[in-house]
């Protein structure tokens, strides 16, 4: 696993990289996090013999910083599309957690390499949208740089969880990224989109995550509950959460 950096017009991305295979497992983060999420996917057994990918989004982890990007769904997309054109491999499976499944399902129609997509509690409908995000749309960017963002981080702090993917994160990244997923899951566009999708989908989630709406309305798309997780499910049980992907990652594969 090394790092290494890509550009996306005028703007230059990173990611974690891993070489092997024909075949590449693409992972896309969630909001306030960074491709650190599933650094240990790329120490897991299950994930053998193919190649790994881990993006930073524009704006979070070690990725550039720009005033001028979007920091639209769409715009995160077409970012992530452009270093997707730069991996050597025809075929991409796709994984978006949080806030990364919203923007996995964009990704998958800007570029003709996904051959499966898989969402972690991704993004997809309204309710999906929770108190964070919905929080963070509700009030101005400069109300929400000012005086929500310090508060999130003291949550984080009263939770103990860290927050150096928090504070790798730019504060107007954050802001407009949620108020897109809010508008995009509001939409309604998005499941449509997911459903829509060839090839091989799946949804995996917490079993400790509560009621989760979305998933009655994703029939005939396969659904996974996750045991002993809640939504960080790659923290709380990697292990048969990497099972479950790579059961239908390597079912889709060509080459394993």
């Amino acid at each position: 696993m090394k790092r290494a950096r890509f550009s996306a017009g005028p703007h230059s991305l990173s990611a974690l990289v891993r070489d092997g295979g024909s075949e590449c497992i693409v992972w896309i983060h969630g909001i306030g996090l960074s491709a650190n999420s599933f650094a240990s996917a790329f120490e897991a057994p299950q994930f053998s013999g193919f190649g790994m990918c881990a993006v930073d989004l524009l704006g979070f982890g070690e990725s550039q910083r720009s005033t001028s990007f979007s920091y639209t769904i769409d715009g995160h997309a077409e970012a992530v599309a452009e270093v997707l054109q730069q991996l050597p491999y025809d075929r991409i499976h796709l994984i978006g957690h949080s806030v990364g499944g919203g923007v996995a399902v964009k990704l998958s129609q800007y570029t003709g390499k996904v051959v499966s997509l898989l969402s972690l509690e991704g993004n997809l409908v309204a309710s999906d949208c929770g108190l964070v995000t919905r929080r963070t749309a509700s009030v101005s960017e400069e109300i929400f740089c000012q005086q929500l963002h310090p508060q999130f981080r003291m949550e984080l702090l009263a939770r103990k969880e860290s927050p150096e993917s928090f504070d790798q994160a730019a504060p107007y990244a954050y802001y407009r990224t949620a108020c897109s997923i809010v508008r995009e899951c509001d939409s309604g566009l998005l499941l449509p989109i997911f459903k829509g999708f060839k090839g091989a989908r799946a949804y995996l989630y917490g079993e400790l995550s509560g009621e989760i709406p979305v998933v009655r309305e994703l029939a005939p798309i396969p659904t996974v509950a996750v045991s002993n997780a809640g939504h960080m499910l790659m923290d709380d049980n990697p292990s048969e959460l990497y099972g479950a992907i790579s059961s239908v990652v390597r079912s889709s594969s060509f080459s394993l």
